[in-house]
């Protein structure tokens, strides 16, 4: 009898045992491994290396695609900056199973479980007494507080659950996949919809470890009628926990950075330019060389020469070109400053003899002749083909209308006044010169000569005049009264003459000077003799018919004869 009851309580010891600790398959943790990025010119392949075991590679930090496995990868060429994650370790798979305790049946259960490493939970299986609709709800943090409050649950999923016999544990075929991070809890609301078909018993005290292994703890918790009503505890669920313990590390992640070459900018063809060029190189980070000399990234060349570049960006990404620049000379277009002038034309001078001109009017020769006020521009091309261009505004206002007349004949010294307006219009200007007064000339004051009269008249529509000069021929008219008619010792023949006549002087004088006079006395001609002759022929055809006086000096004497020119 004795020996019975010991039996009876090893047994007991052993399920004791079994319900407070479970071992469970364990996976080695890893250090993360030591991963560096690393820098590719243009575009290329990296090979990245980790030590460690049970390698995974991927695309993304979380959730992304796994790439290759092993201590070595290889990447894709890269085009653009791309980052690769590793991480070392694997899973397994395992589960928690609590002993098959059976006290009562309740539509649900409230659990706790406690995350001693990484854990995924991956399902839970149960004991029904019948087949029921099931679902299954989670939270982050203890149920405690929350048991009759539906908002602070997550809905996982819902199914139908066909049951085993009720001692027998039946698959819930909802996927959980909820990952707890070791030192996290979480809690599970495992519920029937429809009656009291769950297994389960009472509690020693809520929050107490019903069951555990080295990843995780399931603590007491509650039996709940559906949904989220009537708590009662401490109740110990009965069922099994389906988990995957994480090993992995954190994703470390690898950045390969694909930086493209710096620009120069310089094609490949050298190159013929007019008066310089600028290049430009790299950007304002990059480190640009020209010539074998440090400066910015621009680079002026005005003489001709040969351009060599290196341009370094910060990821040590080099590109060097070289370009023969021949630099042409360009015309040198200076048209000067705008002209407002009164009347044209105005003419305006490109320069650059030898070029080829093109006038924004049409005309093409170096010099512009403007008649109209406008923004005139010149295109300047050279030998070289290299063109200049330069405008000039040119306001050319119009002058007033000016006629002047000029007197048909000359004046006696001796005639009256005479009224300058008769030769010009309009009248209403200014007169300048000797003799004048007002508008009025005055041959008695000037006396025998030739005068300019200077004509001014102003435009009424802005501030141009015209000027136009008045030339006034007095002749001495008072000496022929003085000559001697009627002494005369004059012999002129033929007369009336033709074309020439010959006068003698038959007092035996030589003659000094001859005058011809029309009939006002107006000297049109003269004649100064030298040879002291007594007789001389005088051209006259070029006179019109008519009479004429012809008068001679000789020693202080005048005298005069009538002639008459006939054809």
């Amino acid at each position: 009898m004795k020996l019975l009851k010991f039996t009876y309580f090893f047994v007991f010891l052993l399920l004791l045992t079994f319900t407070t600790s479970k071992l469970s398959a364990q996976c080695t943790a890893q250090q993360p491994p030591e991963l560096s990025g690393d820098t590719i010119c243009g575009s290329g392949s990296v090979t990245l290396e980790v030590q460690g075991s049970e390698v995974s590679w991927f695309d993304m930090e979380t959730g992304g695609n796994l790439l290759d496995t092993g201590n070595i990868f290889v990447t894709p060429v890269l085009t653009e900056t791309t980052s690769y994650f590793v991480t070392l370790g694997g899973s397994e798979e395992t589960d928690l199973e609590t002993p098959a305790l059976f006290g009562s049946t309740f539509p649900g259960n409230m659990i706790e479980i406690v995350a001693l490493e990484n854990v995924e939970i991956l399902s839970f299986e149960v004991y029904l007494t019948t087949s029921t609709n099931y679902e299954i709800y989670y939270k982050q943090g203890s149920f405690q507080g929350f048991e009759q409050t539906p908002s602070a649950w997550t809905l996982v999923g819902s199914a139908f659950v066909t049951a085993n016999p009720q001692d027998i544990l039946t698959p819930v075929p909802i996927d959980v996949n909820v990952s707890i991070p070791a030192g996290d809890n979480y809690s599970f609301y495992l519920t029937s919809t429809s009656g009291n078909v769950q297994r389960y018993t009472s509690g020693t005290g809520l929050g107490n470890i019903h069951v555990q292994d080295d990843n995780i703890q399931l603590l007491e918790a509650t039996g709940n009628q559906y949904p989220f009503t009537n708590p009662l505890s401490p109740r110990r669920w009965s069922g099994k926990i389906n988990y995957i313990q994480n090993c992995q590390t954190d994703p470390v992640e690898a950045e390969i950075i694909v930086s493209p070459f710096p620009e120069t900018n310089i094609t490949s063809a050298d190159t013929t330019v007019c008066g310089g060029i600028v290049f430009q190189a790299g950007s304002d980070k990059d480190v640009v060389i020209w010539n074998d000399q440090i400066t910015d990234s621009l680079f002026e060349v005005n003489t001709s020469q040969l351009v060599t570049v290196l341009a370094e960006n910060v990821y040590g990404c080099i590109s060097r070109d070289t370009i023969d620049v021949t630099v042409n000379p360009v015309p040198v277009v200076d048209l000067g400053a705008d002209i407002e002038i009164c009347g044209g034309p105005v003419f305006v001078d490109a320069a650059n003899e030898g070029a080829d001109f093109m006038w924004s009017d049409g005309s093409n020769s170096q010099i512009l002749e403007a008649t109209e006020s406008n923004v005139y521009t010149v295109v300047v091309t050279n030998e070289f083909n290299c063109s200049a261009t330069d405008s000039i505004n040119l306001l050319i206002k119009e002058k007033p209308e000016l006629t002047v007349n000029q007197p048909e004949e000359s004046f006696c010294d001796d005639d009256p006044v005479f009224n300058l307006n008769q030769l010009v219009t309009p009248i209403g200007g200014i007169y300048q010169g000797f003799g004048v007064t007002s508008n009025n000339f005055n041959p008695s004051f000037t006396g025998p000569g030739e005068y300019q009269v200077i004509y001014t008249v102003q435009s009424l529509t802005n501030d141009c005049f015209s000027r136009d000069t008045i030339r006034i021929v007095v002749d001495n008219c008072t000496f022929i009264g003085e000559a001697d008619f009627s002494e005369s010792e004059l012999k002129i023949y033929p007369n009336p003459a033709s074309d020439y006549f010959i006068i003698e002087e038959n007092s035996g004088e030589s003659i000094k000077n001859i005058y011809i006079s029309d009939i006002k006395g107006r000297v049109i001609e003269s004649f100064a003799l030298n040879n002291y002759f007594t007789e001389h022929t005088i051209q006259v055809n070029h006179l019109a018919p008519g009479e004429y006086f012809v008068i001679t000096e000789s020693s202080g004497k005048l005298q005069v004869s009538k002639l008459i020119i006939r054809r």
